[in-house]
């Protein structure tokens, strides 16, 4: 009997050991209770794994002032985030409320509204624009809101910063996602929360009637010289959108460096891919952002019939964008170019107002209907295109100021590779993204995200 109760209370005192040890381990979390649930995109961000010192500027914003005298807690992780509204915000942990307190309040920069209290949670305004919100343990920024707003957003944040364990972030699938991530820098989004210009290449493969919201990108991210390096994948918690996303990551392949070289480092945004035209066809026509790029083209040249000679290396490089303005080249390895028969056809049956002209050797072009379409076929079968002349010969050529090798080197090998330079972008969000990114990451120019 001895013995069998001596079992049991080794048995016990084994299970309180585990216990002790997990509890140690663990790290406070209940701060991300603050962060909306329903947030359509969220960054986890390790300070002390990106600063060593842990002299982390992160509220270089607020005068620039000693973080370190700022009472937040940077050995817990940052978190960015977007709510469902279209607010961008940041949550971080406090370790000590009183300095927060003083932090703020001793500001000489005029950035900071005095501190108000409100339904126990204080608040203050920075530059007149962003929110800030903290109670004893989450440090919460969201915005940018107008003053006119800034009152239903103060509610709201009060609202996040009394959340608890059910009703914060923390048991969403979003966030487990987030967590499962094992890098300094982790991220995962919803299509939806992305510009919509940039969706396309993260959605092919999914079914037409798929919404943005279904579709996500788990990601881990680096940043080096000036390069926003996010290595993820695309994945849907509904099984059926899930496996087709899957199953057309298979079709893809390695990418080579056919056209690597040949997008300039002042070019907005270049997709890059080794494709089966036969097989990417139909992807094609279930994305409707990048069908509805060739929309207009399609209505006078059969692009379908080009696109399906199409096998290797691919790249759509588009130098600016705007609504009313196509500005885009096309470029692709081919298997042959029989659709140079089909010419003479297209040429008699363009639309009212438009017409197709021979322009140089196995090339030509269409205008009219205020489009313009240049294309062609090299005699080493590389098909080149663009919304100009220009454009479609720099498409085959080796730009004279072209990516660095560093994110040529980060496409290569890689199944989709898309390039983003932020210098080509005039957006007032991204603005502020970069302004609270800086002081963590430093000065980011491009952003290069690829496929596992």
């Amino acid at each position: 009997m001895k013995t069998k109760e001596l079992r049991y209370n080794l048995r016990f005192l084994f299970l309180v050991c585990i216990c002790s040890i997990l509890l140690l381990s663990c790290h406070d979390a209940s701060y991300t209770n603050a962060i909306p649930s329903e947030s359509i995109a969220l960054v986890s961000i390790d300070a002390k794994s990106l600063n060593k010192d842990g002299d982390i500027a992160l509220l270089e914003m607020f005068s620039g002032k000693d973080i370190r005298k700022s009472g937040l807690d940077f050995s817990e992780k940052i978190y960015m985030f977007e709510s469902q509204d279209g607010n961008l915000g940041l949550c971080a942990k406090i370790r000590s409320k009183s300095d927060v307190v003083s932090f703020l309040e001793e500001d000489k920069s005029n950035k900071i509204s005095p501190l108000q209290e409100y339904r126990g949670v204080h608040f203050a305004v920075l530059n007149d624009s962003w929110m800030i919100g903290f109670n004893d343990q989450s440090f919460l920024v969201m915005g940018p809101t107008p003053a006119s707003g800034q009152s239903i957003l103060r509610q709201n944040m009060a609202n996040y910063l009394k959340q608890d364990d059910e009703q914060g972030i923390g048991s969403s699938k979003l966030f487990t996602k987030l967590d499962s991530i094992d890098s300094p820098m982790a991220m995962v989004t919803q299509m939806q929360a992305l510009p919509d210009k940039f969706i396309a290449p993260f959605t092919l493969g999914a079914p037409k009637d798929a919404d943005a919201s279904q579709i996500l990108v788990a990601a881990n991210i680096k940043v080096e010289n000036g390069v926003l390096k996010i290595d993820g994948e695309t994945f849907s918690f509904n099984k059926s959108i899930n496996h087709s996303l899957k199953e057309a990551y298979k079709e893809y392949r390695p990418i080579a460096d056919t056209f690597l070289g040949n997008m300039s480092n002042k070019d907005l945004l270049g997709l890059f891919m080794n494709v089966d035209g036969n097989k990417f066809i139909h992807h094609l026509h279930d994305n409707k952002s990048l069908a509805g790029l060739l929309l207009g083209i399609n209505s006078a040249i059969d692009m379908d019939n080009i696109i399906k000679s199409f096998d290797g290396d691919m790249a759509i490089i588009m130098p600016s964008y705007s609504d009313d303005k196509l500005q885009l080249s096309l470029s692709a390895q081919t298997a042959h170019h029989k659709w140079i028969e089909d010419v003479a056809y297209w040429k008699k049956s363009c639309p009212a107002g438009g017409k197709i002209l021979d322009w140089e050797s196995r090339s030509f072009y269409y205008t009219g209907n205020e489009l313009s379409y240049y294309f062609g076929i090299t005699p080493s079968n590389l098909f080149f295109s663009g919304s100009t002349a220009a454009l479609a010969k720099s498409s085959i050529q080796k730009s004279s100021s072209p990516l660095s090798s560093e994110v040529q080197t980060q496409l290569r090998g890689k199944k989709v590779g898309v390039v983003v330079s932020l210098a080509a972008i005039h957006n007032d969000n991204i603005d502020l993204v970069n302004k609270m990114l800086k002081p963590i990451v430093g000065n980011i120019t491009t952003i290069v995200y690829t496929l596992k």
